[in-house]
């Protein structure tokens, strides 16, 4: 399996095939987190948002700035794009608490407001969500405390 064809797979927006790739360097390099940042986006996409988030909140727990700085041009990062086809195409799924996930984890690629209010909403509709719980207190943190360099 390897990284470089995980990625092309990524940049076509092949996410099934790109987390199959990824998730596979991920088992020999469990530390790697460029292919984490990938894969929390390809698990959200391809209906797997219990990894999505468990990548997620591990991820934010070590370095949340590692997602929260993230170049959208140079990483050809697709959270802009998915996120308004998402708000456009909500149908019944726009109130479900999955939607308010997908959307708070993807949004703090590009806005760290957006996702916590996504991730408020999460919790408003349903409270027993202990990672979700946890995702905001991380996210909450970051702004009363100072970056540090």
């Amino acid at each position: 399996m390897s990284e470089m064809l995980g990625n092309q797979l990524f940049m076509a927006r092949d996410y099934l095939k790109a987390s199959r790739q990824l998730s596979a360097v991920l088992k020999v390099e469990p530390e790697n987190r460029k292919v984490q940042k990938k894969l929390i986006i390809c698990y959200s996409q391809i209906g797997d948002m219990s990894l999505s988030l468990e990548l997620f909140y591990d991820l934010i727990r070590k370095d949340p700035y590692f997602i929260i700085d993230t170049d959208l041009y140079n990483e050809d990062c697709p959270c802009p794009d998915i996120i308004e086809r998402m708000k456009k195409d909500k149908g019944e799924n726009g109130m479900s608490v999955e939607y308010h996930n997908v959307l708070g984890t993807l949004y703090l690629y590009c806005n760290i407001d957006e996702s916590v209010s996504w991730f408020k909403k999460s919790i408003a509709a349903e409270s027993d969500q202990p990672m979700v719980n946890g995702i905001l207190k991380v996210l909450t943190q970051l702004h009363t405390a100072p970056r540090s360099s």
